[in-house]
């Protein structure tokens, strides 16, 4: 059976919606750390090098919270926030520019998480992670996969450790430092 993204959103956040605010802001930033080094190298050169470090100090600064079971400040979600707004889009080539929207736009849906515990921001970073893939391939190749996504090698990948990531999620874990990159080598 093809692989279905709408399908996919709905099955995710109703899974998602079960667990309990700690483990959905473990899966959104999970997610997001996987779209960052994914696009990390792609936006080397053509992303202003305080941007990058911006966003992955912020990358790494959520992590740190979910650790603990904190949320930042409000003034520090909205300077974040803030900070992604005055990032130009228009940097690099088109795919980097595709990378950079959906990185910063994933990241907004993270500091989201944080204030509002939101299945359907958690679930849409999930999402992201396949988009920057499918963009990568179809810009590499010239031919955007909009049958069944699941049958390229790298969002078919994805697809997987994210449904693993769940289940595991779904088992009451303690989180530690090592989760962040529980499941993801090296497919991405």
């Amino acid at each position: 059976m093809p692989f279905d993204i709408f399908n996919y959103r709905i099955v995710t956040e109703r899974r998602l919606a079960k667990l309990i605010p700690v483990y959905r802001k473990c899966f959104a930033i999970w997610c997001l750390r996987a779209m960052f080094d994914f696009c990390r190298s792609r936006l080397t050169g053509a992303v202003d090098g305080n941007d990058a470090q911006f966003i992955g100090n912020s990358v790494d600064a959520l992590w740190r919270h979910v650790i603990m079971d904190t949320t930042p400040s409000a003034g520090d979600l909205l300077a974040m926030t803030t900070r992604c707004s005055e990032i130009n889009l228009n940097q690099g080539d088109e795919l980097q520019g595709i990378l950079l929207a959906q990185l910063l736009g994933g990241l907004l849906a993270a500091i989201d998480v944080f204030s509002s515990h939101s299945c359907r921001q958690s679930m849409l970073l999930a999402e992201y992670v396949i988009n920057c893939l499918d963009a990568d391939v179809s810009m590499r190749t010239g031919i955007s996969p909009k049958g069944d996504l699941s049958a390229v090698p790298s969002v078919g990948a994805e697809i997987r450790v994210q449904e693993q990531m769940i289940c595991y999620l779904e088992d009451s874990p303690s989180l530690s430092t090592e989760d962040a990159l529980r499941f993801r080598q090296p497919h991405i």
